[in-house]
């Protein structure tokens, strides 16, 4: 299924920011593709594939309503890929092997969503799924660590039920690395992670913290959960996107890297208002 500019009735608009001299400021927007019913309402931010083109996700539309992964060129020619999984949650990754990663909030063998790879010509495969205890209904795509496995939450799951940080190997072995526990350190986080300078992780909760509005977490690779701020009603709540994917100030881009990676937000305060990438 291919289209180009030709829906008036939009849902939604895909947008590409043009770089102009190396910055995003200053430039204008440019609108590649109309989005209607089909593919679908778009969630998460678009990633570059291995190819040079864009990849994306949807949560409704479809031949089947249950949302679409799909690849749209510079030029804004749109192609879905696939429309056969059940609640897509938002955003892709590029693997090492090239491969494009991504979660279902549903389906699998015990309901709670699957870890699925793609290739760019639309070929999926589910080779993880979470089972309400090492995960549940994740909302958010995964964070590939410097070690080649994946990492991401999910707003259920955890030994308290109130989600839970995971990790995934490229074998599909999930491990469960914290369990929220809805008050102090936070609750239900909706968002992904991102990887911190100092090799932590770093995310947000929709709920909980001192205050109940939810909070800014770090957990270690080995799964050492902290919570180190509380939001207060003064900062904005119910945060649905993460932080930058990358913290790196002095990060090498790669083929792979997002785009707007060049748009480097050190300093951890800066990001207490929830300021994202997505």
């Amino acid at each position: 299924m291919k289209a180009k500019f030709k829906y008036p009735m939009a849902r939604a608009v895909l947008v590409a920011t043009l770089l102009v001299g190396g910055s995003a400021f200053g430039a204008e927007p440019q609108t590649l593709f109309n989005f209607q019913l089909s593919p679908g309402a778009v969630t998460g931010a678009l990633i570059e594939g291995p190819d040079g083109n864009f990849y994306g996700t949807t949560t409704q539309g479809g031949p089947r309503g249950n949302g679409t992964v799909f690849r749209v060129t510079p030029a804004g020619v749109l192609t879905t890929l696939v429309s056969d999984q059940a609640n897509l949650a938002a955003g892709l990754v590029v693997g090492d092997d090239g491969l494009l990663y991504g979660m279902t909030g549903a389906g699998g063998a015990f309901g709670f969503g699957t870890v699925f790879k793609l290739t760019t010509s639309g070929v999926v495969t589910n080779f993880a799924e979470l089972n309400g205890v090492n995960g549940g209904n994740p909302q958010s795509g995964l964070l590939l660590g410097k070690d080649g496995n994946f990492y991401g939450t999910s707003q259920e799951g955890g030994t308290n039920g109130a989600g839970a940080v995971f990790r995934v190997t490229p074998a599909g072995v999930v491990t469960l690395l914290a369990s929220f526990d809805g008050g102090s350190i936070g609750g239900f986080p909706v968002a992904g992670l991102a990887a911190g300078p100092d090799g932590n992780f770093y995310g947000i909760t929709t709920f909980g913290g001192i205050f109940g509005l939810g909070a800014v977490f770090k957990i270690t690779p080995g799964g050492v959960l902290t919570n180190i701020y509380s939001f207060q009603s003064a900062d904005g709540f119910v945060r649905h996107a993460r932080f930058p994917r990358r913290m790196f100030p002095n990060r090498k881009r790669t083929r792979h890297s997002n785009p707007f990676h060049r748009l480097w937000f050190t300093p951890l305060r800066h990001y207490e208002t929830g300021t994202a990438d997505e």
